[in-house]
């Protein structure tokens, strides 16, 4: 396939596939570094969960099946990642890394900048 060519002119090798994929993974990453800014509230209390409000138990069950898929093996992460271009065990170390941290904003930004398309 041709490389597209960016609206600035420039030729761009990232296939549209690619970038799909690229973007799940970065939308997982975003749902798995969701925090509760009150975490003893009800299970039925509506959170802010990004730019949607949802019960807190969804955004819980969300954020977990998140972090599951990215820091467990399975091959359903994998194809994703080599289909975007990635190293599944390096996106599965940073993961880890920032889940660990507690900077999570600082570090999702970080992460999905080394993940951008222009790195591919």
């Amino acid at each position: 396939m041709r490389p597209s060519v960016t609206p600035d002119g420039r030729h761009d090798s990232v296939e549209p596939e690619q970038r799909l994929w690229a973007a799940v993974i970065v939308r997982a990453i975003t749902d798995a570094l969701w925090r509760d800014e009150n975490p003893n509230g009800s299970p039925r209390d509506f959170v802010t969960f990004f730019s949607q409000s949802i019960r807190r138990r969804q955004a819980k069950r969300i954020r977990d099946e998140a972090i599951f898929w990215l820091t467990m093996p399975n091959a359903t992460f994998a194809d994703r990642c080599i289909r975007a271009g990635l190293d599944p065990d390096m996106v599965r170390s940073k993961v880890r890394k920032m889940l660990d941290g507690a900077d999570t904003d600082t570090k999702a930004k970080a992460l999905a900048t080394s993940l951008s398309l222009q790195h591919l």
